[in-house]
């Protein structure tokens, strides 16, 4: 399995060579797509982490996005 970051451009010309060589493409997609999915993951750890319980606005604020209303609202 890949451990580095390839580009969709880099993964179509890795997968038209292994084609043409006869190889299955299936695994390299495979492999992409499950860093992808990791990647993703410890992303979202991380803007997690970043959270405060003294400001539970800091997150939001942070990552430019609109706070969620319901589930996200702090209990009085």
């Amino acid at each position: 399995m890949a451990t580095e970051s390839v580009t969709e451009e880099e993964l179509r010309r890795i997968c038209l060579d292994a084609a043409s060589r006869g190889e299955r493409v299936g695994y390299i997609l495979n492999d992409y797509l499950y860093l992808n999915f990791l990647h993703e993951q410890q992303e979202a750890d991380r803007a997690a982490n970043h959270r405060t319980e003294d400001d539970s606005e800091e997150w939001w604020i942070a990552s430019g996005a609109a706070r969620a209303e319901g589930r996200h609202r702090v209990a009085s």
